[in-house]
């Protein structure tokens, strides 16, 4: 945000902060200016109202998000030499995926969603973010595919889509009584990654 006014910057920031801290349901306006100091009128100079600022947060939490995925994803194809190493990296990044600090980022991308679908502002700020996460995936998957490690018969940009599907999709997991085992669920992506994804398929 190095280029959006310090004031409004500062509003975005405090309100991520208390989003992971208290939850959505938790953070209005009256605690956002007392946390940060600045007034209301500051507040809605660089926001229509407070929800837009609520939006801002949101989109900005999942520019963080995306942003980690794309450097470790990034770093993969950079320092690997063979597809066996790209596989590991791969598969160390998707064993990363677990955790209370992953679910928590899955279930914020989730509450994005569903704010977004309500609300067309958003849904713009939004969509601009995921356009350019899926053309950062993109275009790793191009880099890698022009060496003979991607299943060439497959669209990177689909394969974009469904990486992040199968990422978010483990939240469903969570959510049953009947909890999802990690392993297997480790397992199947190996699975996806190696014999689908990957260049190691058969015609």
């Amino acid at each position: 945000m190095s280029t959006v006014h310090e004031t409004k910057a500062a509003l975005i920031e405090i309100t991520m902060k208390l989003i992971r801290e208290r939850g959505l349901q938790n953070v209005n306006s009256d605690l956002v200016l007392e946390v940060s100091g600045i007034s209301k009128g500051s507040l809605y100079h660089h926001f229509e109202d407070f929800p837009q600022l609520i939006e801002y947060a949101y989109v900005e939490i999942f520019r963080e998000m995306v942003t980690r995925a794309l450097g470790l994803l990034s770093h993969a194809a950079a320092t690997s030499s063979t597809k066996q190493e790209f596989l590991n990296q791969i598969r160390l990044i998707t064993h990363g995926n677990s955790g209370a600090e992953i679910a928590a980022a899955r279930w914020a991308r989730i509450e994005a969603l569903a704010l977004a679908t309500s609300r067309p502002r958003m849904q713009a700020l939004l969509g601009q973010a995921q356009s350019e996460f899926n053309q950062g995936l993109i275009e790793i998957f191009e880099a890698v595919k022009a060496r003979g490690w991607v299943n060439p018969n497959l669209d990177p940009a689909v394969v974009a889509v469904f990486i992040q599907a199968y990422t978010i999709g483990a939240i469903i997991g969570e959510l049953s009584t009947h909890r999802l085992n990690p392993i297997e669920w480790i397992h199947l992506v190996d699975q996806l990654l190696t014999k689908v994804i990957l260049n190691g398929w058969s015609d």
